[in-house]
């Protein structure tokens, strides 16, 4: 997105609350033109220039392209980077929320990314914390089972090709990996995917070890 300049907030402000139709902004001899009655977005700031859920404080018009010239807000962070502030509907459009003003408020942009279609930050934190649900558990737990399964199988053939005449050294290396990569996966199953399917798989582990002590 290519940038022309930035602008003071009242000077953006006073020309949005005064009904101005057009902006004529010229900068480094270019001129531009964007418009100012049309934008919704833009109106919202004259409720104010902060988010209403984190409160951080907008510093600054900026002009920029991507396709037509246009006016985003930015706060401007400590460390130098940027974030954008937008218009969030109060009440969702997902949700039957109108397009209107009385529905807009300020909200910087990574707030309103974790808002989406909640009805508030505060919800949609409070779902994140919600365990996951029964299908997004299993496939999760599938997902780990199958990696152990791919241990398993490089397992039993490091075993096989153990005996095998100048490889001994490079099946042995390799038993050792995977072994350690099966036991952090376990980890993993335990820390909160745990299913009676693991318990079962975890037997035909239990004879893998015995087959190892007894070489």
């Amino acid at each position: 997105m290519r940038r022309l300049c930035t602008l003071p907030l009242d000077d953006v402000l006073v020309a949005i609350r005064n009904q101005r139709g057009k902006m004529t902004i010229t900068h480094e001899g270019e001129k531009v033109t964007v418009s100012l009655s049309a934008s919704r977005r833009l109106k919202t700031y004259l409720k104010g220039t902060s988010c209403v859920h984190c409160g951080i404080e907008a510093h600054y018009f900026a002009v920029e392209q991507g396709p037509r010239w246009h006016l985003n807000l930015y706060h401007l962070k400590e460390n130098g980077k940027e974030v954008m502030m937008t218009s969030d509907h109060i009440v969702p459009k997902a949700k039957g929320g109108t397009d209107g003003l009385h529905n807009r408020q300020p909200m910087c942009q990574p707030c309103n990314n974790l808002k989406a279609d909640y009805d508030s930050v505060e919800q949609a934190l409070e779902n994140k914390k919600k365990k996951p649900k029964k299908a997004k558990l299993r496939r999760t737990a599938n997902f780990f089972i199958k990696k152990l399964l791919r241990c398993e199988q490089v397992i039993n053939k490091a075993y096989e090709n153990l005996d095998n005449q100048g490889k001994e050294h490079a099946w042995s290396k390799i038993l050792d990996q995977t072994i350690q990569r099966r036991e952090e996966v376990l980890s993993q199953l335990e820390d909160g995917y745990r299913l009676p399917k693991v318990e079962i798989y975890e037997k035909m582990l239990e004879k893998i070890d015995s087959r190892k002590a007894s070489i």
